[in-house]
């Protein structure tokens, strides 16, 4: 019992040193994974009513580099490539999707509330590089570029992450705070929300 109890503490010490990066540390972490996301206030009409927009998902990948500011905070930025939209459910035969393909760079404050788990915030501008929208009718496909979005976003990325050695998973949620709506005869405000669950891996340069 005494063996199995030092074992554990000795693996806990070596867990924990292997968490948290040092003071004054510069670490490069790309991540790869999932966003689910959707639009605000995206309604389409049938003769029932109006259906809601629901979420899509999609991928995300890019980069961050951090540096430990202190013990417990460390700041960041990045550059990450995401897809982004929504979607209508099917009804009589009918899909739609629309797609938005987004350049973000997250810059975030990272607080460590125990060893290698961090709470972050911070800002998210965004660069929308196509919009596409994809009608399914009758087991047919049609695909067209889309001029109804405006190119610049804006969002408050909150998450959390885990460190394990090298390795981290990262949780954050994007809150979209500009109107991307750019159709002049639709005064509905769009706003972004995504979700991206990404799992990254660190490469200290310094």
């Amino acid at each position: 019992m005494k063996k199995f109890t030092l074992l554990t503490v000795m693996l806990m010490a070596v867990i924990t040193a292997s968490a948290q990066q040092e003071v004054g540390t510069l670490t490069l972490t790309p991540r790869v994974g999932v966003a689910s996301s959707n639009v605000s206030q995206q309604q389409y009409l049938i003769p029932q009513g109006s259906q809601n927009s629901k979420r899509v998902a999609n991928f995300v990948a890019g980069a961050d580099v951090a540096y430990q500011l202190h013990r417990v905070i460390s700041l960041s930025g990045g550059v990450f490539y995401s897809g982004e939209g929504y979607k209508f459910p099917e009804t009589d035969g009918l899909k739609l999707r629309h797609n938005l393909y987004f350049v973000n760079v997250p810059l975030l404050a990272n607080f460590y509330v125990a060893p290698g788990l961090a709470v972050k915030t911070g800002v998210q501008p965004a660069w929308l590089i196509a919009a596409r929208e994809t009608i399914h009718v009758n087991h047919r496909t049609n695909r067209q570029d889309l001029n109804a979005y405006k190119t610049f976003n804006l969002s408050i990325p909150v998450g959390i992450s885990y460190e394990l050695g090298h390795v981290s998973l990262d949780l954050r949620y994007n809150i979209g705070l500009l109107n991307i709506n750019d159709i002049r005869a639709i005064s509905d405000s769009y706003r972004t929300s995504s979700l991206w669950l990404t799992l990254g891996y660190g490469i200290q340069l310094f």
